[in-house]
């Protein structure tokens, strides 16, 4: 837990700020039941994600810009999210690009 004087004394670090899949989860929900089901889906990728490092992240967004990864190198990294981080909305939505 931190507080406006442990951050000011520089005793929290980016761990405490990070969010946790259980609370990109619990967005998600709201967004459903607010009917917004696109907003969801987004909230549940970004839970997956948070088990990602950030370098494996930059990859993975760098291929998906156009013209920059053919579809079996998308179609690797989405094996990859899948068997390594369990990133299974992630991994669909990369094979979804490959597709394109």
């Amino acid at each position: 837990m931190f507080d406006l004087d442990s951050v000011l004394e520089g005793r929290t670090t980016i761990e405490d700020l990070r969010i946790s899949p259980e609370a990109l989860a619990r967005q998600a929900e709201i967004a459903r039941a607010a009917h917004r089901p696109q907003l969801a889906e987004n909230f549940l990728r970004a839970a997956e994600l948070v088990a990602v490092p950030e370098n494996e992240i930059l990859k993975i967004y760098n291929a998906l810009r156009p013209g920059r990864a053919m579809p079996e190198r998308l179609l690797a990294l989405a094996d990859r999210l899948e068997t390594e981080y369990a990133a299974t909305r992630c991994a669909a939505l990369v094979r979804e690009a490959a597709e394109l």
